[in-house]
């Protein structure tokens, strides 16, 4: 069988495939204690614990692009208020010949 498609077992496959697995490493990768010659997972020693945590780089990562918005606006409109000063300003040499 081609374990590198991602696909699912039947669960016959998985208790052989775990049943090979010596105890002590099944304790530790597992999180598992005896209780009664059975493994009980413990809630305090798993190893499947998914810790959520924002960096603090995310945090000035946002206060950087927000200036950086800020800057661009601001550049924006001194284009605009130049091409609109440029076009509209009253030229002195432009006098009408007539």
């Amino acid at each position: 069988m081609d374990i590198s498609k991602n696909a699912l077992l039947p669960g016959t496959q998985v208790i052989m495939a775990i049943d090979k697995v010596p105890n002590d490493q099944k304790l530790i990768l597992f999180g598992f204690t005896i209780v009664n010659n059975t493994f009980v997972q413990s809630p305090f020693n798993s190893s499947f614990t998914v810790f959520t945590t924002t960096s603090p780089k995310t945090d000035k990562l946002w206060i950087i692009l927000i200036f950086l918005e800020l800057m661009a606006l601001f550049l924006f409109f001194i284009g605009l208020y130049f091409c609109l000063y440029c076009k509209f300003r009253k030229r002195e040499n432009d006098k009408p010949i007539a």
